[in-house]
C-alpha cells in the first residue's frame, strides 16, 4: 500500500541516510517540480476560462474562488521553482510556507458551506477571521490526517510517524525566517555539494538541503491529488471532462501522470533511476542492465 511505503520510505531516510546528491538529481527534482507547476497553471487557466464563458452561472462565485486559489498555487510553485533552480534554499523555504497554507485552502474549498464565507471575506478583519477558524495552528492537517486514515487505512502507529515528519519538516520551514537558522545555514552550507559548483548552497550553490524542501512539495502535492481524486472535474468542483478541450485534457492527464510519478519518487526517493536519470523514465533498474 503507498501509505505503508511512504512512511517506511521516511523511516528509512532517516536512519539509513539519503543519496548524496548530484546534478541529475536536482534536474529530475526541477522536472518533477515544472510538471506540478503546469498542472496547477492548466487548472487554473480552465477555471478562467470557465469564469469568462459561465459567469453568470450559480456556481460562478465558487469558480472564481477556485481560478483564484488554483492561479496562486501556479504562482508561487513557478517562484518556487525558479529559486531552487538558483540555489536559494533559505527563500524557497519561506514561500513554501505561503504554498502549503494556499494548498490547504484549496481543499477547504471542496466544501460547498466554505466558499461563500471565503468569497465574503473582504476586508483585513474578515480574512483574518477565516483564517484563524479553518487554516492557522495546522488545522487542516489535523482534519487530512484523519481523512487520510480511513481513506488509505492507516493504523495509529502510522498517522503518529506521518505527523511527526509533517510537523518536524513545518517547524523547519517556520525556523528558515529566523537570523539564528540563517547564520546556522551560512555556516554549514559554505563548501560547494558538487563538483564544479563554486558557490555555497547559501548564496546560490545547489544544496542537499533543497530535497527537503522539494521532497515536502512532492508529498503535500501527492496527498492532495490522492484525496481529491477527480479534481479538478465533478458537478461540486466546477469543470467537466470534455476531449474536445485540450486544456482540460492537459489538466485531467496532469493529474494522473502526477500520482503515477509522485507515488514512485516517495517509493524509490533512493533509487537510480531519480539520481541518474530523467524521473519520467518509469523502466526497473533491472531493464538498464
Amino acid at each position: 500500500m503507498l501509505g505503508r511505503a511512504w512512511l517506511d520510505n521516511l523511516i528509512s531516510i532517516r536512519e539509513e541516510g539519503e543519496v548524496p546528491a548530484n546534478q541529475s538529481a536536482f534536474d529530475n527534482n526541477f522536472a518533477i517540480l515544472d510538471q506540478i507547476t503546469a498542472h496547477f497553471g492548466a487548472v487554473h487557466f480552465c477555471y478562467m476560462a470557465k469564469v469568462v464563458t459561465d459567469g453568470d452561472d450559480a456556481n460562478a462565485p465558487k469558480l472564481r474562488a477556485l481560478a483564484l486559489v488554483t492561479g496562486a498555487i501556479a504562482h508561487f510553485l513557478e517562484a518556487i521553482a525558479s529559486l531552487c533552480r538558483r540555489g536559494l534554499d533559505v527563500a524557497t523555504k519561506s514561500l513554501v510556507r505561503v504554498w502549503l497554507e494556499y494548498m490547504d485552502l484549496l481543499s477547504l474549498l471542496m466544501r460547498e458551506d466554505v466558499v461563500d464565507e471565503f468569497n465574503i471575506a473582504e476586508t483585513p478583519e474578515d480574512a483574518n477571521r477565516f483564517w484563524h477558524k479553518y487554516i492557522s495552528r495546522s488545522k487542516l492537517q489535523k482534519s487530512g490526517h484523519e481523512f487520510m486514515a480511513r481513506k488509505l487505512g492507516y493504523t495509529p502507529a502510522q498517522i503518529d510517524e506521518l505527523r511527526d515528519w509533517e510537523n518536524e519538516e513545518l517547524a523547519v520551514l517556520g525556523a528558515s525566517i529566523h537570523p539564528s537558522r540563517i547564520a546556522a545555514f551560512m555556516a554549514c552550507a559554505a563548501i560547494p555539494v558538487f563538483d564544479g559548483n563554486a558557490l555555497g548552497g547559501f548564496i546560490g550553490g545547489l544544496h542537499d538541503s533543497q530535497f527537503r524542501t522539494t521532497r515536502l512539495i512532492f508529498l503535500k502535492t501527492l496527498t492532495f491529488v490522492a484525496l481529491h481524486e477527480d479534481f479538478p472535474f465533478g458537478p461540486s468542483i466546477g469543470l467537466s471532462k470534455s476531449n474536445e478541450d485540450i486544456m482540460h485534457q492537459y489538466a485531467a492527464d496532469g493529474g494522473i501522470v502526477l500520482k503515477v510519478i509522485l507515488a514512485d519518487y516517495i517509493k524509490n526517493y533512493n533509487s537510480p533511476k531519480y539520481h541518474q536519470k530523467g524521473p519520467f523514465s518509469m523502466a526497473d533498474e533491472e531493464d538498464e542492465a
